[in-house]
């Protein structure tokens, strides 16, 4: 028996598979070895240097050959941060029935978007622009994503006998934690009422995707008694809404402060097996193809004394294809 056949895709992409596998599990193990991930985080106007040590959190049998490698540093600067924020034209079921009234128009306030103004550089190579979910800064093999934000305001304490701007000894930073207002000096003349607050919002507000105007800055305030923890109100509070409160014994006023603190939290990546990782997928996608989908003949002759039999499978298969009459003439089978 004789077997005959042309150049075969199916073998070459089954060689091309194999390949493919092979550099896909060197890309990952490269790309493991030695990349570098993280997160930093950038104020308004902060500048900043990220020093990447690709022997950091590495496995301890490879860190003295990696300790080797130079570490890279990138040098950071966020030039501004803002939050956009958009209203529900809808008011939400369970705001509206868990919400009082007086406090419904802070919850219709929602982040449409979180932006930061970034510029990296590194070797003389500078990239500027502004970074949000889904369009990360790149730059020689690091990739910047924002990946989360913290908004910090503050509140401002008005007494009889001073004028106080937070932060001071009694956390008066606006977090959304709850806090214990004392005065000056801490001491056992602490206020008799605790305060819960959520998250500070300020921002660009935009209504039907147009900025209408600026947000804020706005919380809520809970207030509740300390001795019998019974809770005794909820504001909205702004700059131009204050509480009455007792600190000390002395009575004084409490209002939000126009003053708010952006924090861009950023996640970064360098992997330098992605490349290689790519070339392996394309290796595969095109291994998959020729053994799978492009067509090829193969012919089997036996011979067996003056009785000649052959049998031709694939594209050249049908009887009435030009191979098949072409052996047929040639060898005179019927």
């Amino acid at each position: 028996m004789v077997l005959c056949r042309p150049w075969v895709p199916e073998e070459v992409g089954l060689v091309l598979l194999h390949i493919a596998v092979l550099v896909l599990l060197f890309g990952g193990i490269y790309g493991k070895s030695v990349g570098v991930d993280g997160m930093i985080r950038l104020a308004d106007g902060e500048n900043k240097v990220l020093a990447l040590d690709v022997a950091a959190n590495k496995y301890k049998p490879i860190q003295p050959l990696l300790r080797k490698l130079k570490p890279m540093e990138f040098e950071l600067s966020q030039g501004a941060f803002r939050i956009d924020y958009d209203k529900s034209i809808q008011m939400a079921q369970d705001i509206r029935e868990n919400v009082p009234p007086a406090l419904q128009d802070y919850y219709l306030y929602f982040v449409k978007d979180f932006v930061s103004t970034l510029t990296v550089s590194r070797n003389g190579k500078t990239v500027s622009q502004e970074v949000k979910v889904n369009h990360p800064l790149k730059i020689d093999r690091l990739v910047l994503y924002q990946s989360g934000y913290q908004q910090m305001g503050y509140l401002q304490l008005t007494s009889m006998v001073k004028r106080l701007s937070s932060p001071f000894p009694g956390a008066m930073v606006c977090r959304g934690a709850r806090w214990l207002v004392e005065p000056m000096g801490g001491g056992a003349d602490t206020s008799s009422e605790a305060f819960s607050m959520e998250q500070v919002k300020a921002g660009d507000l935009y209504i039907g995707g147009q900025k209408e105007s600026y947000l804020g800055p706005m919380t809520v305030v809970h207030r509740a008694d300390m001795t019998t923890g019974q809770q005794l109100d909820s504001v909205i509070l702004t700059p131009d809404n204050s509480i009455d409160v007792t600190i000390g014994g002395v009575k004084g006023t409490l209002t939000m402060s126009k003053r708010v603190d952006n924090f861009s939290d950023f996640s970064y990546k360098r992997d330098p097996g992605i490349p290689i990782l790519y070339l392996g997928w394309i290796a595969m996608i095109i291994g998959i193809a020729l053994a799978l989908y492009v067509p090829f003949s193969q012919v089997w002759i036996r011979v067996e004394g003056q009785r000649v039999q052959y049998l031709i499978s694939g594209a050249a298969g049908q009887p009435e294809s030009p191979l098949s009459v072409r052996l047929h003439d040639i060898l005179g089978t019927s």
